[in-house]
């Protein structure tokens, strides 16, 4: 099922609802990363309605089939009134089930945001590869810009610099990307602040989150810093982390994927992992 969400002042979202075959036996809500879009991850959370899980998911303003100027967001607080959305929909769709958040790259981090200001309202979160330190610094020049200009320009659009190569060591995985007319390489300046910032809270305060998280990074993961999420784990007594040695960035796409759907699924199903 495919509808739309409309949050007050801002772009149309589209969003889907995907049903197992039969009756659902759990509820992912997912969130995608930067520059990217749902339909990318469409045969990684199949696998998940083939063991009876729904899906339901959206496309970020300024991102893949949804309304707004390419990869701007107008402030956090959009995505969270989506989530809530997201969650209400859940809610009318799947009432006995519980959702659990599950969060890609920026996706990651927007999840973990949520989870930071409704501590406690969702028992469990799936966050793989989160933006909560980059592969590589932002100069201090740069962040201090941002700050500034983000109240003036905030929809100032930057290219991202993302390199596809890095997403998997799978080429295809870059071949595809580059092929697909849904994806773009760009950040406003108002979003990459934002992020920045809710990293540095998020990093600072580990212990405000009170759901379980199951946390997966890639060991190589040249995008976003698997030092972030030891760093989150490290002080958070709910976090099961797992660094999945010579990986990159996108996990669901790397040549282990099965291994790493078997892996989570365990989670989900409350097996040991």
């Amino acid at each position: 099922m495919e509808f739309e969400i409309k949050l007050e002042s801002q772009p149309v979202i589209k969003a889907w609802v995907l049903k197992p075959a039969t009756e659902a036996t759990g509820v992912i809500i997912f969130i995608h990363g930067l520059g990217d879009h749902f339909g990318r991850y469409s045969r990684w959370t199949s696998r998940f309605l083939e063991k009876g899980i729904a899906v339901i998911a959206a496309d970020l303003p300024g991102h893949g089939l949804s309304e707004g100027k390419r990869g701007h967001i107008a402030g956090l607080d959009v995505v969270n009134q989506l989530l809530e959305n997201l969650l209400s929909v859940s809610g009318k769709e799947f009432p006995s089930q519980s959702a659990i958040l599950y969060g890609h790259s920026l996706g990651g981090l927007l999840v973990l945001n949520w989870l930071y200001s409704n501590s406690g309202s969702i028992e469990r979160a799936i966050i793989t590869s989160p933006w909560l330190k980059l592969s590589f610094d932002p100069p201090k020049l740069k962040i201090l810009l941002a700050k500034i200009v983000k109240s003036i320009l905030p929809g100032l659009i930057q290219p991202t610099g993302l390199i596809p190569e890095y997403f998997s060591h799978d080429p295809e995985v870059a071949i595809g990307y580059r092929n697909d007319k849904l994806t773009h390489e760009k950040v406003s300046v108002r979003l990459f602040f934002d992020c920045y910032m809710a990293a540095r809270k998020i990093l600072d305060n580990p212990g405000v989150i009170k759901s379980c998280i199951l946390l997966i990074h890639g060991g190589d993961d040249k995008i976003t810093s698997p030092d972030g999420s030891r760093e989150f784990h490290k002080t958070s007594g709910n976090t099961t982390l797992k660094i999945w040695e010579g990986g990159y960035h996108e996990l669901h796409n790397e040549l282990f994927k099965d291994e790493l759907f078997e892996f989570i699924i365990n989670w989900v199903e409350n097996k040991k992992v």
